[in-house]
């Protein structure tokens, strides 16, 4: 379940940046 929170925080992190 770990895998769909990175795939999430990747993406808002992408999206921060």
């Amino acid at each position: 379940m770990r895998n769909a929170i990175v795939a999430l925080t990747t993406q808002v992190a992408a999206l921060a940046t």
